[in-house]
């Protein structure tokens, strides 16, 4: 292990969202963290690719460009990044996210505070600061008819904010 965070970001045409959200992570992110920026291009066009390599080329040695030939989708671009980190923890961020704190510190003092918790996440919010939920309840029908507040009053103790 190299490092205790690496970040894994999956770029597919869209090299503008990578990028900054690329940069909000080193604005946020303390100085003296130990990260790794592990970024996989999942077979952007070439113009798009260029760039974020041309972007990338410029960051410091811990950070990493792969670009897969073929597109293998979210989950296995994700994959590809993951055989590439040498970290304690690794953090999967979409590259439209742009980091309002030190996210990953954050993370990494709950983690180690944890030992007993496998997998956490950050609470996420729309651009207006509403609250956007990282987690739902099982996609249904009756769900979609009757809506996720129903469930969670008939429920109080399984709330999307709780991680039920």
């Amino acid at each position: 292990m190299k490092y205790d965070i690496a970040v894994v970001i999956i770029n597919y045409n869209s090299s503008s969202y990578t990028i900054n959200c690329i940069k909000s992570i080193i604005e946020k992110t303390d100085k003296n963290t130990s990260y790794q920026l592990v970024i996989v291009d999942n077979a952007s066009q070439k113009k798009d690719y260029e760039s974020l390599k041309s972007y990338t080329d410029s960051l410091g040695s811990n950070s990493i460009l792969i670009r897969s030939k073929i597109n293998t989708g979210f989950g296995g671009g994700n994959m590809l990044g993951v055989n590439h980190c040498h970290a304690k923890y690794i953090s999967f961020v979409n590259n439209d996210t742009i980091f309002q704190n030190d996210c990953l510190n954050k993370l990494k003092g709950f983690m180690d505070s944890n030992s007993r918790i496998g997998v956490c996440g950050p609470q996420a919010f729309k651009e207006n600061g509403e609250l956007l939920p990282t987690i739902d309840h099982f996609a249904s029908l009756q769900r979609e008819i009757i809506g996720r507040w129903f469930l969670e009053f008939i429920n109080p103790n399984c709330q999307v904010s709780q991680g039920c």
